[in-house]
């Protein structure tokens, strides 16, 4: 069994994005995935360490190292990790997850991602417009397949639900657009009934969304429960993601709703736009249709949905990856 590294790991249940133990767990049966390092390493010597001692590497979200602390240095050393993969003549898989780094880039993410497209062995990606665009720099094949989708029970919870015409989930970030939507609505005086249920990540996007509380803006920061965003899901008219700038291309709380029932209404770009080929999501291409969509109670056939959900699982990802490599 093919020695098998994974970047990054982390201690089971402790990342707020369940991606990678999701996408371990699919693939664990088909090869020996290397232990996580006890201490808990900068994500570059993470890397580094673990370039001398795997036969297949997968990496996710390489090109933000240098975000993170240190940034330089880390992604420095993930640069020299890669090349000595390479010249191991190991494989390197690029889950190629954003067109371009959430945060922006800089001189050390474009590096890092020139040097990706020129030494991966194949590069997946889980939007077509993120494929597209990897294939005009890639020198090796590159694979579209949407995001998995984990399958889940979730109770109801009757007495949390409320009515609404736009809910809106999840960690809140700047290219989530949320700010500039909410601002739209007291712009245009909409009547429209906003809730909002998310834990803002900095004290700038929650002071903004504070102050546009209304009777019909409500804004909560913290994290719900999947059971209450499910049955919350399902209560609202839409289930929203006015997300902003050219860094999106997949979404899991996009796949996470449709397994939940709810409507998505999303950009027409990246996964959104996906999505709506399957018949199982609404796309906007300026924010002004958003706000006709509740009069024209525009829906989504749930076989669609079923259909979509039921050929997209963990499970399926996982067999399809192992068969590819």
């Amino acid at each position: 069994m093919k020695k098998l590294f994974f970047l990054p790991q982390y201690a089971k249940g402790q990342a707020s994005n369940p991606y990678c133990e999701n996408f371990i767990d699919s693939i664990k049966d088909s090869f020996d995935v290397l232990p996580k390092p006890q201490t808990r390493l900068p994500r570059g010597l993470e890397l580094l360490l673990g370039s001398f001692n795997a036969d297949i590497y997968i990496l996710n979200w390489v090109e933000s190292i240098s975000f993170l602390s240190c940034g330089s240095l880390q992604a420095f050393m993930s640069l020299l990790a890669i090349r000595i993969i390479k010249f191991r003549k190991k494989r390197i898989v690029w889950i190629f997850h954003n067109i371009h780094p959430h945060e922006g880039e800089n001189f050390w993410s474009k590096r890092t991602k020139k040097v990706l497209f020129r030494y991966s062995s194949m590069i997946i990606t889980h939007s077509k417009e993120a494929a597209n665009y990897a294939q005009k720099y890639s020198k090796s094949a590159v694979y579209y397949r949407p995001h998995p989708i984990q399958q889940k029970v979730f109770n109801v919870w009757p007495d949390t639900v409320r009515d609404c015409d736009f809910y809106i989930w999840g960690d809140i970030y700047p290219y989530k657009g949320i700010v500039e939507f909410v601002n739209e609505v007291v712009k245009k005086a909409t009547p429209h009934q906003i809730l909002i249920v998310g834990k803002a990540t900095t004290d700038g996007i929650k002071q903004q969304l504070d102050r546009y509380m209304s009777s019909n803006i409500i804004f909560e920061n913290r994290r719900p429960d999947y059971d209450e965003v499910a049955a919350q899901c399902q209560k609202a008219k839409y289930v929203l993601f006015p997300y902003i700038g050219n860094s999106i291309s997949s979404s899991g709380i996009l796949m996470d709703t449709l397994l939940m029932g709810g409507t998505p209404v999303g950009p027409n770009k990246g996964a959104f736009a996906d999505l709506a080929e399957y018949g199982c999501c609404i796309t906007y291409d300026s924010i002004d249709e958003v706000f006709n969509l509740p009069s024209k109670a525009i829906s989504i056939d749930p076989n669609a949905i079923k259909s979509f959900v039921k050929n997209n699982s963990w499970e399926a990802f996982g067999k399809w990856f192992s068969g590819l490599i």
